[in-house]
């Protein structure tokens, strides 16, 4: 494949993600997410995140309201289609450049024929004055010449070999999308509490079950956090 058709596949596959999700939103995080965070399974307490874009800048508020915390550092990220298309695509050349390789080495030296003699024939009348060499006293037996055993077990190299396990471009376009954000709230006291949240949004596809998963850090507690679109 040529490499201009292998950049043309990238780019639609990265058009074909992006623009459902900005045709109809305008943004994939644009609007209210509800959910939780917690530190232990049951003892959730409950956050409200809201994301605005305004063509050009993300903007985002933890729990509006009265006491409401303005977002900082927020950024979101789509997968690497393209670095990722461009790494399968070096992978698999790497691969098939070894594999040619290898199939001429082996061609090149071929390997001998199982069972083939490695001793001359017995001369006619001579069996009963040769001593086996097995027989002979303080003689290790010579059934195969010293480093010989590891060339005839191992196969060729590069036989059957395959492509490294790469993601591609098509493939790596519907993980996840990483978000990142920090604010400064007040706990139950009317202290102020730094949070920090990473997370990742899946189902991008589907407006209304997409879900944001992750850690949720605030002040000295550390725990897990879900949100779904409302």
């Amino acid at each position: 494949m040529q490499p201009r058709t292998i950049r043309l596949i990238c780019a639609i596959a990265c058009l074909a993600v992006a623009i459902p999700v900005f045709a109809q939103y305008g943004h994939p995080l644009k609007g209210s997410w509800s959910g939780d965070w917690w530190v232990v399974k049951g003892k959730e307490t409950h956050v409200l995140l809201d994301f605005n874009w305004d063509g050009k800048v993300l903007t985002g508020t933890l729990n509006p309201g009265p006491d409401q915390s303005p977002m900082k550092n927020l950024s979101l990220n789509p997968p690497d289609v393209l670095n990722a298309g461009k790494a399968a695509i070096a992978a698999r050349d790497a691969a098939l450049a070894k594999q040619a390789a290898d199939a001429a080495a082996a061609a090149a030296n071929p390997a001998p024929a199982t069972g083939a003699a490695t001793a001359p024939a017995a001369s006619a009348g001579t069996a009963s004055k040769t001593t086996p060499p097995a027989a002979t006293a303080g003689t290790a037996p010579k059934t195969a010449a010293a480093g010989t055993a590891t060339k005839t077990a191992t196969p060729a190299a590069g036989r059957g070999a395959t492509t490294p396990a790469v993601k591609d471009n098509i493939a790596i376009a519907t993980d996840p999308w990483i978000l990142h954000f920090e604010a400064d709230t007040k706990d139950a006291a009317g202290k102020t509490v730094h949070v920090t949240v990473d997370g990742k949004m899946e189902n991008l596809g589907a407006a209304y079950t997409r879900v944001i998963t992750g850690k949720w850090q605030e002040g000295t507690q550390t725990g897990s956090f879900k949100v779904i679109r409302n």
